[in-house]
């Protein structure tokens, strides 16, 4: 038999395993790649997932060493039969399979596309195909903008500031480096990390509300980066001295906001909250605490894609749902002529006078953003258009990854408009509302688009267009 490799010594196994021997061995096929990047396999009747391989590789697992999590069969302690897959990789980040951010740095990019379009395209059988993937070939490292990371304590009790390993909550990892982020950007976290130590006020533990440093929430541009630190008091002196430090050290840093541990409210503490973004021509700004694509290049590809098909359309009108800061709709409204009325519906309030002064700053005078309850029964009516006012309207809803509820969608089908562009970052739910939309008979789904905005990761983003057809 070849020489077995060890699924520890590839550096990508997502799930941590304990070192033992194999009792009795089974020979698997990883048949194909799921949500998470796991691959799926079937032994002795189970259905099991095992992290870090790769489509078509063969697994030595015994029976007896798997272990089921909230109904999932995972594969521990497995080993890797030769031939490798020619998919494989090495993983850049000495974190992957253990901080559980990315799911693919294990695999070559155009695997990882191909895996995410197979598990888009499984998710629709039944309902569409898909029609095209579009890439982040160019990108797929260093781009995000934002970052939530924990303070938490390691077994000698030193302070860390990293991310929550996958079901270890009340652990912290503490992180030397993550390439999803600007190396900029991680100079000045690993800075963080070292002056919260330097204070000694420890991390806060929520159990007993013990400790100090909770949470730090971070958002930037090309060029500048705003803070928010979640810790037990504020105005602690060691914690003032620190805040300063960070300002001297850091020109780059244009903003301090902070909070309590928790959900409440946070204030300014020094400088501004937003961050002035670009898309083409389009000027956007956006404070931290505001819902904002993560992938600012890859977005851009999204909104082409849209601006060029609403273009074909005849629409003169264009709703955006949960329309945030106002990316999509504003962005439509400033190249597409043809548009003499957009209205932008949202339910957040500050985002709302956000995306007001966004199409001020773009000058679209076509823009009147509301707030909205897009959750209740009631609101859809109002924006419906007869037909014999010869108006179309092209809609386009961008829902969190719970989706739409039933209510939205039956205010939707009031509105009635001739297009539909459904754009999610969770295919299943996705999935769930649309199948509900055409068992109406009103509409036909016409396209089915992935958009990796999310690349090494397990995520990314999906739009389907629909059209009217009663």
């Amino acid at each position: 038999m070849a020489e077995l490799v060890d699924a520890h010594d590839l550096g990508s196994c997502a799930v941590r395993c304990e070192s033992s021997s194999l009792s009795s061995p089974k020979e698997v096929l990883v048949e194909k790649l799921v949500n998470g990047g796991f691959g799926l396999l079937r032994l002795e009747n189970k259905t099991v997932l095992a992290a870090g391989v790769a489509l078509g590789e063969r697994i030595l697992l015994d029976p007896t060493k798997t272990v089921k999590r909230k109904g999932i069969h995972w594969a521990r302690d497995f080993s890797i039969i030769p031939p490798l897959s020619a998919e494989r990789q090495e993983p850049v980040c000495r974190h992957f399979g253990v901080c559980g951010g990315c799911a693919f740095q294990h695999l070559q990019y155009k695997a990882e596309l191909a895996a995410k379009s197979a598990i888009l395209g499984e998710i629709f059988t039944g309902t569409a195909t898909l029609d095209q993937s579009i890439g982040a070939e160019e990108n797929p490292l260093y781009y995000r903008n934002k970052a939530e990371l924990a303070f938490g304590h390691d077994d000698s009790e030193e302070l860390n500031l990293g991310f929550h390993p996958p079901g270890q909550f009340f652990r912290v990892l503490d992180l030397a480096e993550c390439h999803l982020f600007p190396p900029w950007i991680w100079n000045i976290f690993g800075r963080i990390g070292a002056l919260a130590r330097q204070t000694g006020l420890g991390a806060f533990r929520e159990a007993d509300s013990s400790g100090f440093f909770a949470l730090l929430t971070a958002r930037w541009n090309e060029s500048e980066l705003v803070l928010l630190f979640r810790v037990a008091e504020p105005t602690h002196p060691a914690f003032r001295e620190f805040l300063q430090t960070l300002r001297a050290e850091f020109s780059r840093i244009i903003g301090i906001k902070l909070a309590k541990p928790g959900r409440g409210e946070s204030k300014l503490h020094w400088g501004r909250e937003q961050l002035l973004y670009r898309f083409g021509d389009l000027r956007l700004v956006c404070g931290i605490e505001n819902f904002f694509q993560v992938n600012c290049f890859m977005f851009e590809k999204l909104l082409t894609f849209l601006l060029l098909e609403i273009r074909k359309t005849d629409c003169t009108r264009l709703i955006d749902l949960f329309s945030g800061v106002g990316t999509i709709g504003l962005y439509l409204a400033k190249h597409l002529p043809q548009i003499s009325e957009l209205l932008a519906l949202e339910t957040d309030s500050k985002a709302v006078a956000l995306s007001t002064f966004n199409a001020e700053l773009n000058e679209v005078k076509t823009y009147r953003s509301e707030v909205r309850d897009l959750y209740r029964k009631g609101w859809g009516a109002s924006f419906a258009v007869g037909a014999s006012s010869g108006q179309k309207t092209a809609l386009v809803v961008d829902p969190p990854r719970a989706g739409l509820s039933t209510r939205t969608i039956g205010e939707l089908l009031l509105i009635a408009p001739e297009f539909l562009f459904y754009v999610s970052c969770n295919a299943s739910t996705q999935r769930r509302d649309l199948d509900l939309i055409l068992a109406e008979g009103r509409y036909e789904l016409t396209q089915l688009v992935l958009f990796d905005l999310f690349p090494r990761t397990q995520h990314f983003e999906s739009v389907a267009v629909l059209k009217r057809i009663s």
